[in-house]
């Protein structure tokens, strides 16, 4: 007796199993209010991502507006402050063409999580540091933050709502991404003009929004099945499946 069809406009890919029966290796289809494992509505999965695409990249133009104290305090030239800029560049490309598709093999979530961990560490080094040399470090360790959870953080968006809809995920993710961009400058502006320490305070209560957005990405489900070991490797200008 042949199977029953499913009914018409049933979705039933999102259980498939190989031949082998095993997962098949591609990212489970998004439904626009369908929940996870774990009952959390996939739209509010969505908007919890964009906030922490937007929180990772406000923290890499925090430093923007103290480069006027850091030039004081340190006589930097203005040859060594351009360094500090473009070595943030630098960074951000290198990580793009190295390990742009490394959200394919080991997962959005993973990397996102390295990303923020990377954005904690510089922002620590920027606390601490002593002379310019750790202003560059941190600089580039920024980089390689911005460089992971831009394209992943879009892929992901990408994945958490249906086809359909996938330019509000382009447009979504453009305004998370210069929406932050925008705001460091803003913040950091304001901690310098009214409160004490401002190459300090303002990256100490930085910190503590990261761990929030920490926090918040243990909210939004993995989208990548099944999860491999990343490789580097120079794949040219990669983006994640998804990213566009």
């Amino acid at each position: 007796m042949p199977p029953r069809p499913h009914p018409k406009g049933t979705r039933h890919d999102y259980h498939a199993r190989s031949p082998a029966g095993t997962r098949p290796a591609h990212r489970y289809p998004a439904v626009t209010g369908q929940a996870d494992s774990t009952g959390r509505p996939r739209q509010v999965a969505f908007w919890l991502m964009a906030l922490v695409l937007g929180i990772t990249m406000l923290g890499t133009t925090l430093p923007t507006p103290l480069y006027v104290i850091y030039q004081g305090r340190w006589h930097l030239s203005a040859a060594m402050v351009t360094v500090t800029f473009a070595v943030y560049a630098a960074a951000v490309l290198a990580t793009l063409l190295l390990a742009g598709r490394s959200s394919d093999q080991a997962g959005r979530r993973p990397v996102m999580a390295v990303a923020l961990a990377a954005s904690a560490l510089s922002t620590v080094v920027f606390i601490l540091a002593p002379d310019v040399a750790a202003l560059i470090a941190a600089r580039i360790v920024s980089g390689l933050s911005a460089g992971l959870m831009t394209g992943t953080a879009t892929a992901t968006l990408t994945e958490l709502i249906p086809a359909s809809a996938r330019r509000r995920a382009s447009l979504v993710a453009t305004a998370a991404n210069m929406g932050g961009l925008g705001l460091g400058p803003l913040v950091a502006g304001l901690f310098a003009q009214y409160a004490p320490h401002p190459t300090t305070l303002v990256f100490a209560v930085y910190l503590a929004v990261l761990a929030a957005a920490a926090i918040i990405l243990l909210l939004v489900p993995e989208t990548v099945y099944p999860r491999t070991r990343p490789t580097l490797r120079f794949a040219g200008w990669a983006s994640p499946n998804g990213a566009g």
